[in-house]
């Protein structure tokens, strides 16, 4: 099959389209026709050898990608709640898992998977999967999901059978600014009965005048960092104790800090002195300000 190999740690020159092996699901694996996929930053530090470091492959040639969708081709013999033909979306931690996106075909575990959204068009699936997950994540890892018995019930109508309660309930999250409404907010999203303006306004609604975040997992203190940028973007110094539960993966070492968009998508992580911290601020938030607008 064709795809999209890296043929050593070179950057994105060293990337070449050729031919491998189609892949064959063992008994607890999917086949899937990979419809479209979605490049990632990820990607791009793929190429360069970033995650070498922690257990990433170093071997070569190596398929890309990491985000994409398609249809179930062929299942594992273990595997019982997938169908051949199935439209689904999901993703592959490539640097580790060692099966890329960026091909005709991806084998991956059927917990990688998920039903195909109907509204959603194979180019918006394939971009979803790992900005999902990793909103998901860095929410829960900043230990915000305290919810309130008001927004418990809020949460609950999320799932009534009416799609008039469900939009009214998304609303009602946003209108709590409770940080608890961004995990409910983010999966609602999945939820294309619910009408995009709708979705998307209550997303970029949440929190006190849609501010993006830095939180600081670390206790060094990001301050310093965020100074030129504190009239865009408000730090949270927060605590949590333990590993990330990420999928497939499984407990991985909690990032030192995080830094959240207003939409919920994870623009960066990593040491609040990390010079790559200013520059996603630079690219999402503007330039840097030496005395930040009061």
């Amino acid at each position: 099959m064709r795809a999209l190999v890296l043929t050593g740690f070179g950057g994105p020159s060293a990337v070449r389209l050729g031919e491998v092996a189609d892949p064959v699901p063992d008994e607890e694996g999917v086949a899937v026709a990979v419809q479209a996929a979605g490049v990632g930053a990820w990607d791009v530090q793929t190429t360069q050898g970033a995650f070498a470091g922690t257990g990433g492959v170093t071997t070569f040639p190596q398929v890309l990608g990491w985000d994409f969708t398609g249809t179930v081709a062929a299942v594992g013999a273990r595997v019982h709640d997938l169908a051949e033909g199935a439209a689904v979306l999901g993703f592959s931690p490539q640097p580790w898992s060692m099966a890329g996106a960026f091909a005709e075909s991806i084998v991956v575990p059927a917990a990688g998977l998920a039903p195909r959204p109907a509204g959603l068009s194979v180019e918006q699936a394939a971009v979803l999967p790992v900005s999902a997950l990793t909103a998901d994540l860095a929410v829960r890892a900043a230990g915000l999901l305290q919810a309130r018995h008001r927004t418990a019930q809020v949460i609950a109508a999320l799932d009534d059978p009416h799609v008039e309660v469900r939009s009214a309930a998304l609303d009602a999250l946003a209108d709590l600014r409770d940080p608890a409404s961004l995990q409910a907010i983010v999966v609602r999203l999945l939820d294309t009965s619910l009408p995009r303006g709708r979705r998307a306004g209550a997303l970029a609604a949440f929190g006190p005048d849609a501010e993006p975040m830095l939180l600081d997992f670390s206790a060094a203190g990001g301050d310093e960092a965020i100074t030129p940028w504190a009239d865009r973007v408000r730090l949270l110094e927060a605590e949590y104790d333990g590993a990330w539960e990420l999928p497939v993966l499984g407990p991985v070492a909690a990032p030192p800090a995080v830094l959240l968009r207003p939409d919920g998508h994870v623009a960066w992580a990593g040491e609040v002195d990390d010079p790559q911290l200013p520059r996603a601020l630079e690219t999402w938030f503007g330039p840097a300000r030496s005395h930040p607008a009061t």
